[in-house]
Order: structure tokens, then sequence, then C-alpha cells
């Protein structure tokens, strides 16, 4: 899934930046930020020579006397803020929570229940897997590559690893979302599946060893898991195989291919792609769409029209289960963060549960959260002023821009035009996202809540096509 700036993160850096640099409050707290340095002269290792190695001697006494915390899988500046603003924001969503000040529906409400019903572990563990049947039992119920195609796109749950759809940039029109059919995801990244050296061989080794043990949380015998793991890797493997490698990836022209539906159709007869748009619930009319990876997409016709049933039914199952994992009982959450938690990104501790659970409601409703945090941390006052600071910044650059000898009449008129579409984003929007049609609600399982989120999302997703 793919979000956009609701991030509180990513917002909240924004708002200690300026909270400093714009917001002069006459308190002594304040007063103490505004004395900070820029440049903190301990973190240095002057005795490296900076035109040698510049980085070592601006950072290097910083990493010879911090450690990444057992929690982290990297540490820096950022990591620093993030801690510091997720025990912020924790403490203001336990005070919200004491005072009861939320009513039922409101968009602060669901945030505080989705963060509640995460850390209630024992109704997580008496529910197991019981919120994904419906859709294990929908995959067990295909019976053609039409039924694949239409259990995908309308049973909330299913994961399909082949292709999907969502709204993005077009790419040729900076003022449109367009249709993008990009490639499903996998349980792991491209290079893992196909480089031969002996750590991506161990891994996938391991990748082997997990599937084989999550298999089992769903009635798998473990002779069985261990079959299932095998082909599955096989499967993922020929589905990785015609994707970008990771440098193709980051040249956005690579992904530029738009096609009508009918030039769709004829690459990747194998589904139905009107269909499959008409059962996702998309209700704007779709002529032309985004091919993000057209190579992948004639390989993975290919794969659906030679490949066993069982075989794709036994891959969906997988694929279900290992993203619906994080949300089932805290033993499968435990078993999914020792894979890709420890073993992919090297963490040595699960993060403390109230700070797996900010996670979840940041990813989910973190607009709403962010809400709270700008009440309590960043009034409208400090935003106007800091905006009125870019204004001016901007207005600067503008004379510079008209006093340039060396610039022609014409490009100064150019650069000056360039200049006044420059969008500013400061904090927090100016419009709040609405997340009253999201179904999280009191007496909800987790899981419930989470799959309200995911529909939601996919929904909210997909009314931005056109």
């Amino acid at each position: 899934m793919m979000r956009q700036l609701s991030k509180i993160s990513m917002v909240l850096f924004t708002m200690l930046l300026f909270v400093v640099s714009a917001c002069k409050e006459d308190n002594k707290e304040t007063s103490m930020i505004e004395k900070t340095p820029g440049i903190v002269l301990e973190n240095m290792d002057t005795s490296v020579d900076p035109k040698q190695d510049f980085y070592n001697y601006v950072n290097g006494n910083w990493m010879k006397t911090n450690t990444i915390p057992d929690d982290e899988a990297r540490w820096g500046g950022f990591g620093v803020l993030r801690k510091s603003t997720r025990a912020d924001v924790l403490e203001i969503i336990k005070t919200s929570k004491e005072l009861g000040t939320y009513k039922e529906g409101s968009d602060q409400k669901k945030a505080l229940l989705i963060f509640e019903s995460e850390l209630d572990t024992i109704a997580r563990a008496e529910a197991g897997v019981s919120p994904i049947k419906p859709a294990l039992n929908a995959i067990a119920s295909i019976q053609s590559i039409e039924d694949m195609q239409t259990v995908s796109a309308t049973t909330l749950g299913v994961s399909s690893p082949f292709a999907g759809i969502g709204a993005g940039p077009d790419l040729n029109n900076s003022t449109m979302n367009t249709c993008w059919v990009a490639p499903g995801g996998l349980g792991l990244q491209r290079d893992y599946y196909l480089e031969q050296d002996e750590k991506n061989k161990e891994i996938r080794q391991k990748y082997k060893e997990h599937i084989t043990k999550m298999l089992q949380y769903i009635d798998y015998t473990e002779e069985d898991a261990k079959a299932a793991a095998d082909l599955i890797l096989e499967l993922e493997t020929q589905l990785a195989e015609p994707r970008l490698d990771k440098v193709a990836r980051r040249d956005i022209r690579n992904m530029n291919n738009p096609r009508t539906l009918k030039e769709l159709q004829e690459m990747a007869p194998a589904i139905s792609w009107k269909k499959m748009i008409d059962d996702m619930g998309v209700e704007k009319q779709i002529d032309t769409v985004m091919v993000m990876q057209p190579k992948y997409m004639v390989a993975m016709n290919t794969f659906l029209k030679s490949t066993p049933l069982e075989d794709i039914k036994t891959l969906m199952t997988w694929r279900t289960l290992d993203d619906a994992a994080q949300y089932l009982s805290p033993e499968i959450e435990k078993a999914n963060w020792e894979f890709y938690g420890k073993t992919l990104n090297g963490s040595k501790a699960m993060r403390p549960a109230e700070e797996r659970a900010l996670g979840t409601v940041d990813g989910t409703v973190g607009e709403a959260i962010g809400q709270l945090y700008v009440q309590a941390k960043f009034p409208p006052e400090a935003k106007e002023k800091a905006e009125k600071m870019i204004d001016n910044i901007i207005k600067a650059f503008q004379i510079r821009i008209e006093k340039l000898d060396w610039m022609s009449p014409e490009t100064k008129t150019k650069a000056i035009e360039k200049l006044d579409k420059f969008t500013v984003k400061i904090a927090y929007p100016d419009e709040w996202r609405d997340y009253s049609e999201m179904q999280v609600k009191e007496g909800n399982t987790y899981a419930e809540n989470m799959l309200a989120a995911l529909d939601w999302q996919i929904q909210d997703n997909l009314n931005d096509i056109n």
C-alpha cells in the first residue's frame, strides 16, 4: 500500500525545525532550545583530515560513543528525533485516554481504539488466525484463474503476488493522478531471490524455514509446510526475476509506460483487466493506465497460464498469511518479527509494545494523531510565523533573480514563473484527512480494525484515479 504525506514522523520533524527557528516563546525551555547550536562540536573528530574524510571529521566522535539500540535497525540524528517524538505522542495518547475527551466515531477516537486493540494481547491470542479464515477459505474455493481474479479483487485481506492497481501521479501530467498497474508483493526483495553469494543463499534458506514455521499456524503439518516452502520459494523466484532490479527502479523513466486498456489486455490476457477494475469498485472511466513494468506483465501472464492452479492457491495462501501476520496473535507477530525484523533487518529486540502500537496508528490514521500533537506542541501562530519566514525567503530569491546580470530577461521571467509555482508545506496540512468512513469501532478486535483500515486505504487511493 502506498501512502502520501500522512506519516507523523515526516510532519513532526518539520514542526520541530520551525519551532526552533521561527517560534520564540517567552519561556525558559524555548530559550534553551534556541541556544542549542546547529553543529555539536563534541560529535566531531578533529583528528581526522576533513579533506580526506569529511564524514568522520564531522561525525567521528558521535560514531565512537553511540551504539544502535537493540530495537532499532539503524541509528542517527533522525532516529534520536523520532524516539523523542514517539515519547511525546505516547504521553498525549495516554492523557487523551484518561480524559476520555473524544466522542465515538471521531478520527481521534479511532486512533485510540486502534492503539488499544493492538495492546489487547489476550483478545488477539484468543482470535488466533480466525480473522483471516474468510480470506483463506475464499482462496481454497478458487476453481479457475477467473475465480482467482475475482477473489483477489473482492475479498478483503486476500493478498495477490501477481499484479495490482492503484492511483499514482501521472508522469506525463503532474496535475493528475492516473491508474497504475504494478507487480504484486513478494516476501523478499528481488535480489534476495537471485543473488548467488553465500549470504543470500543463507537468507533464502532461513526464509524457507520461516515459511515452514508460519504455515503450521494455519494447520499445515510440518512435512506439508516444508514442501510448500520449497514450492513458494520457487514460484516467488519466477515472479521476481522479470522485475526491474534496484538500479533500474531508481530511474522513474523506466516506469513511464502509458498503455490503453486494450493494449494492457493484449499484453496480459490471462487477466480480464476491465473486470478487475470494476470488481475493485473503481467508478471512474479508465481508458489509459500506467504499466510500471511491461516485461514483468508479459512474464506474469506466462506464469499464470503455465502454473498449476493449486500451486497458485498455495502461493496466495502464503502471501495472505504473511501480510496479515503482524496483526494476528502476539505469538504469530513475534514469529514474523524473528525473520523480518531480526534476520533481515538486524534488530536485536522488538520495539516496546506501545511504540509498535503507535507505529500502527501512524500508518493508518496518522493525521488524526497528528492533530493531537499539533494541539499540544505546535500552535497555529507558530505555523503562521514559519510560513511568513518562507514567504520572505521566496521574495528575496525573486529579487536576487531580477538583479542577476548574467541572466537574460526572458530567462528571468521563466525562472520567476517557476518560483511562483513553488508549493510551501509547513508542519501540517491546512486540510486534514477525513477518516469518517473508516469502520474502526469499539469492540472490534485488532485484526478487524486493521482490515477496516486496509479497506478504507484501498478505496481512498482508488478514488484518486483521474
